[in-house]
């Protein structure tokens, strides 16, 4: 309804206004002109085009009569110009640089004066307001679309950024369950006790991949209250992850303090482990060691996940883990490297900066 409002008030005031400002004489015919060319701009909005058609025609007609001032016929070519980009309208600098040679050409001929303006100054300064009207409703519809255009990517982004928040929790997870119940299966009846530290470790990770499941859920569907149940994962947690992964995981890390280190960066690199720690469990044999190292230097952090090996036999790869793990490193300003090592182990290698 406001928008209705404001267009009525423009349509009454450049139906008004040139004849008031001088720009067209006060007879009755140039009253016409200026009230037929103003009055369709009530219904710009709904029908750019034709508005615009209707506004242009009465002001080129009203040349004859001494009017056509072209302000009403530019507001609607300005509608037309600031709507959806299509590929056959034709460029903004094309049109602008017109406008300005029209500029030149007017001031060459001299500018219109009432009654005694003559034709040619009349359609160039039409032809200066279309072109200028022309060019603003253009550059209005790129800065609209080009502000689109980062809100999807903003989207995409946030979107692969669950995405890899998923796999990693959903892998972790899933393969450390899988591995654990493997263990407990095998030992519960010569060694119950190994088989229930097993089955300890199933139920903390189970309940902790929920939590962050939950949290991310939550965030999908605008739940606030799910959303922020627990902060983001740093470098802290390591040592409870590693040691959920079981005996054999080891980690060195001489400094984990997170004061100096921004909050990306250690999700970044907690990820990244958890990653390598869930692909350790999942390819390497079941009597390999693994070695986690996290060093702390000033602006960069270095992650390193090495396993003895060998690898396990049926396993393979194809999935979306190194990728990922890449994708975080670069994310930083980063490196990352991941291998086989010449004692038949893999290593995951990631530098972060900050």
């Amino acid at each position: 309804m406001k928008r209705v409002a404001g267009d009525v008030a423009m349509a009454f005031g450049l139906a008004v206004v040139p004849p008031v400002a001088g720009l067209q004489p006060l007879g009755a015919g140039a009253w016409v002109v200026s009230v037929a060319a103003a009055l369709p701009l009530v219904a710009r909005r709904r029908w750019p085009v034709a508005v615009f058609a209707v506004s242009a025609a009465v002001s080129l007609l009203g040349i004859t009569v001494g009017a056509g001032a072209f302000l009403a016929a530019a507001l609607a070519l300005y509608t037309v110009a600031s709507g959806p980009i299509t590929p056959r309208r034709p460029s903004t600098g094309l049109v602008g640089g017109f406008s300005a040679a029209g500029v030149v050409a007017l001031a060459a001929v001299g500018a219109p004066a009432g009654v005694a303006g003559t034709v040619v100054p009349r359609v160039l300064l039409g032809l200066v307001l279309l072109g200028g009207a022309w060019t603003a409703g253009r550059a209005v519809a790129e800065r609209r679309r080009n502000a689109e255009r980062e809100i999807e990517r903003a989207r995409m982004d946030e979107r692969l950024r669950i995405a890899r928040e998923m796999h990693d929790v959903v892998t972790h997870g899933m393969g450390l369950i899988a591995v654990q119940a493997g263990v407990a299966n095998h030992v519960v009846a010569e060694r119950p006790e190994e088989a229930r530290r097993a089955l300890e470790v199933i139920e903390e990770v189970s309940r902790r991949s929920l939590g962050e499941m939950r949290a991310m859920l939550g965030v999908l569907r605008g739940d606030a209250e799910e959303a922020v149940l627990e902060p983001a994962p740093g470098l802290s947690g390591l040592p409870v992850l590693v040691g959920a992964a079981g005996p054999r995981f080891d980690l060195h890390a001489a400094d984990l303090r997170e004061d100096d280190v921004p909050g990306g960066v250690q999700l970044a690199a907690f990820r990244i482990v958890q990653e390598a720690l869930t692909n350790v469990a999942r390819h390497a044999a079941g009597s390999a060691r693994c070695r986690v190292v996290v060093r702390n230097r000033p602006g960069r952090l270095e992650v390193e996940v090495r396993d003895s090996g060998p690898a396990r036999g049926g396993t393979s790869g194809g999935g979306y883990g190194l990728i990922g793990m890449r994708e975080r490193a670069l994310a930083h300003a980063g490196e990352f490297e991941a291998g086989a090592t010449p004692d038949g182990g893999f290593e995951v290698r990631a530098l972060l900066r900050y």
